[in-house]
């Protein structure tokens, strides 16, 4: 992956002292910007818009697979990035050019009557307006945060709406509670939209079948309107309109089977399905980088004699770190972690769960450790939580060096894990 050209680089700082606040949900201020801009949202191809706590990626990543194999274009905007910020926004399924990025930058400034944006609102009012001025059959549109009062929300009329699993993060925004954040995240549901739900806990789908009754809307449910099954000849899709065979997708865990439905399903209502072959093909090649994914090369890799992997995954919440644990535990062979994670989150927990699958663990800062946890705070924290062996180190390839000793001819991986952004170092020096 590029980095950001420095040109870029120095416009997207600028942007980010808008506002000091640095996450400030409401809508106001987006609507007013969009409105001196034309209301370009009003615009732009039809709205596919996702929210929920994990899995909002994956099913995105797979619907954009699925579209494209079915020769129709998508223009896709994600958060956060993993090395460039052109990564959060795709143009007609090319991601965004960097000298187009700045114009954008451009336009919008001259029409920003309030210096009090913040980032994510000034980059998701320049993917709106990106999307305006292109084609496109579809936009997938994904939450920054929450759901009610992100910037994303200024849709009125989405094509429809899907929610991922929810789970507890951001509690500082969203609130404690499932129940609390299941009700930002239903912000997105709009009156008469048909809605599709992954499969979730019961607190959070209560809210949810609230909400899509207060608005009067469909709402689509895993194990009632579809399900997927596994069988001896691959995964058993099935809902009102077809039984079909699909195959394990390219995204590892057993995680992406729940979002491999939901993306189906997706499709299955929407009347855009095809036939089998061309599904299973879109399944088959789906990327999403940063979550369990597998390294070729670089300087890390390059420590690692033959009998061991390089993985990345960027979860960083208690039900990633369930999805890490589980993906861990059907491997038969060894797992080391590399490990950081940012300030705001529950590395205990976090910790106690990886722990069952692992036994050794380097923990790390991010290469700006004002927002990570203190190294030496983890690896104490680790050894607490049920690690037998744990040490801080200055970075992710001296944590890599320090584990050359511990690789014997036994097959194993290396998984550096618990937070996008340090995925993101990692795959920055990839090649």
């Amino acid at each position: 992956m590029d980095k950001d050209p420095d040109f870029l680089i120095k416009k997207l700082d600028k942007i980010r002292g808008l506002n000091k606040s640095g996450i400030d949900l409401g809508l106001s201020r987006v609507e007013s910007l969009l409105k001196e801009l034309g209301d370009p949202h009003k615009k732009i191809p039809p709205v596919i818009h996702v929210a929920g706590t994990n899995g909002k990626g994956s099913v995105i990543a797979m619907l954009r697979s699925i579209l494209e194999e079915l020769d129709f274009t998508t223009h896709v905007f994600t958060s956060p990035h993993l090395v460039s910020y052109c990564e959060r926004i795709r143009i007609s399924g090319e991601i965004i050019k960097p000298d187009y990025f700045s114009d954008l930058i451009d336009i919008i400034s001259q029409k920003n009557s309030s210096d009090a944006v913040t980032f994510f609102e000034f980059i998701t009012v320049l993917a709106f307006l990106a999307f305006s001025k292109n084609p496109a059959d579809f936009v997938l549109l994904e939450t920054g945060l929450g759901g009610r009062l992100d910037a994303t929300n200024v849709i009125e009329k989405p094509l429809i709406t899907i929610i991922t699993k929810i789970g507890i993060d951001h509690q500082k925004f969203l609130g404690e509670k499932i129940a609390e954040i299941a009700y930002e995240k239903a912000g997105i549901m709009k009156k008469n939209v048909t809605c599709l739900t992954a499969k979730q806990e019961k607190e959070a789908l209560m809210v949810i079948e609230q909400v899509s009754k207060k608005l009067d809307l469909s709402l689509i449910y895993p194990d009632k309107d579809w399900s997927i099954i596994r069988d001896v000849k691959g995964y058993i899709y099935s809902d009102h309109k077809r039984i079909l065979t699909l195959p394990e997708p390219s995204l590892p865990g057993s995680h992406q089977i729940d979002n491999m439905g939901v993306s189906v399903a997706a499709i299955s209502y929407l009347n855009l399905y095809k036939d089998e072959k061309s599904l299973s093909r879109a399944l088959l090649s789906v990327e999403w980088p940063g979550r369990c994914q597998k390294i070729y090369g670089g300087p890390i890799y390059d420590l690692l004699n033959d009998n061991w992997e390089l993985w990345l995954d960027g979860g960083h919440n208690l039900d990633a770190a369930k999805a890490l644990s589980k993906w861990m535990e059907d491997y038969p062979y060894k797992n080391i972690l590399i490990f950081g994670i940012g300030i705001t989150k529950d590395a205990s927990g976090f910790l106690s769960i990886i722990s069952r699958h692992a036994n050794i663990i380097r923990t790390v800062s991010f290469k700006d450790g004002s927002y990570s946890f203190n190294p030496e705070e983890l690896a104490k924290l680790a050894l607490e939580k049920g690690f037998t062996n744990s040490e801080a180190k200055d970075s992710v390839y001296e944590a890599a060096k320090s584990l050359i000793p511990l690789m014997d001819n036994k097959k194993g991986r290396i998984i550096v894990c618990g937070s996008l952004y340090l995925v993101g170092e990692v795959l920055e020096k990839h090649f």
